[in-house]
């Protein structure tokens, strides 16, 4: 390589270092997966470090825009407002996925036993419901969300991993992705999103079952732990853990930025390489929400990578309110994937390369006028950034302050 990056930040090789020139905030506390598997606690304005919950393996730097957690008593499942029916809670059971005995046993008594928890959503909103389940005496659980005349409901097999069976919903409530997680020690992360119209108001319930596409049924029993419900107009996917007790819990969102300096910044051409895992579960509702970083200053004065719709990748150029440029490539927001994204500029040159494969350019490419500073997995117009986040952990950022040939810039990005 005949060019050495000036910013060269590998957060998947080195847990907890953040460069002391750049910016990262966040409200309040947020969770991660610590090395362990287990899921801890990360204090306000600090980098989380996300580990696969079953190997370790560090996969890099979590960030994600604000979300609210709507479900009260998130951990303590035999409390109000949560509603048993049919279905008895023994309270703190077992061993939960952050290593304390707050896990409950859900046991249906009868035919249809569920547990559920009403809230109040703004209409029209992109839903996700999210419950960490384990087999008990049954190897199935089913998850539920209902407007009061729509219903879905979601299988999924607690013994196999595997999502099972589900309903599609109708009218004011459609079904839109389901997904397990294993997080080691028998437990999964079980996942549901859904589309809404016109309600506001949501039931989520959980039980048990013996079978794939069977009801709850006498005797039938799982343990549950940490269930979470966001309502966001652009939806991407369920977001990390946020936990709650007597009130709904909103989770900051991750920012971080770094000051553009002459000494090694060149306003005039240069490329960044952008390295990514994908949440768990893909994105599905909303509409450009995913920001993977760029620079820039206002949003009429920036140069940075999106999300333009759910199966497309863009690179967005604008200067000083003048001139538009896009370079689109679909992209399928897989599960868990690693993906890398290189992005470079010069005058009238722009270039976008994903994943090794061919250079997409342009020639109309205007630069900012004003490149005041650089966002990695945040919107390079707007500090701090509460929602147009990459929802996504980022495994490693490089900036180079030349143009890259589109020969490199495959390299680098080569799967």
């Amino acid at each position: 390589m005949s060019v050495e990056p000036a910013i060269n930040w590998q957060f998947h090789k080195t847990p907890g270092l953040i460069d002391p020139r750049a910016r990262f905030t966040r409200t309040g506390a947020a969770r991660s997966v610590g090395r362990t598997g287990l899921i801890r606690a990360v204090p306000a304005n600090t980098g989380r470090w996300q580990h696969h919950p079953v190997t370790g393996v560090c996969e890099g730097l979590l960030i994600e825009p604000q979300r609210n957690n709507l479900l009260l008593r998130s951990e303590e499942l035999d409390t109000a407002p949560w509603s048993a029916a049919n279905l008895t809670v023994t309270a703190n059971a077992t061993t939960a996925p952050d290593g304390t005995t707050t896990a409950d046993t859900l046991t249906a008594t009868a035919a249809g036993g569920k547990l559920a928890q009403a809230v109040t959503i703004t209409a029209g909103r992109g839903i996700a419901f999210v419950v960490f389940v384990k087999a008990a005496a049954s190897g199935f659980a089913v998850l539920e969300l209902s407007d009061g005349s729509n219903t879905i409901q979601v299988w999924f097999n607690l013994v196999s991993g595997a999502v099972g069976t589900h309903t599609a919903g109708a009218g004011t409530l459609l079904y839109s992705a389901k997904t397990i997680e294993a997080h080691g020690a028998g437990w999964y992360r079980c996942a549901i999103e859904a589309t809404s119209t016109t309600v506001t108001a949501i039931a989520a319930s959980i039980g048990p079952a013996a079978a794939d596409n069977t009801p709850p049924a006498s005797t039938n029993s799982i343990h549950a732990w940490g269930a979470q419900l966001e309502a966001e107009a652009t939806l991407t996917n369920p977001t990390s853990y946020n936990p709650t007790t007597t009130a709904s819990v909103t989770r900051g969102a991750d920012n971080l930025y770094l000051d553009v300096d002459t000494r090694w910044f060149n306003p005039s051409e240069g490329t960044m390489i952008f390295e990514y895992v994908n949440r768990i579960v893909p994105v599905q509702t909303g509409g450009s929400a995913l920001v993977y970083g760029g620079f820039g200053l206002t949003f009429n004065d920036t140069f940075y990578l999106s999300r333009f719709t759910t199966g497309q990748l863009v690179l967005n150029t604008r200067s000083g309110g003048n001139g538009y440029s896009a370079i689109t490539r679909p992209f399928s927001f897989a599960n868990a994937v690693t993906f890398r994204m290189a992005i470079a500029w010069a005058n009238l040159d722009s270039a976008f390369c994903l994943d090794g494969g061919t250079v997409s350019g342009h020639a109309l490419c205007p630069l900012p006028a004003t490149p005041a500073r650089i966002a990695i997995g945040a919107a390079p117009w707007s500090e701090p950034s509460a929602s147009s986040l990459a929802n996504a952990t980022c495994r490693a950022f490089q900036y180079f302050p030349r143009r890259l040939s589109n020969a490199l810039l495959q390299t680098l990005t080569a799967p």
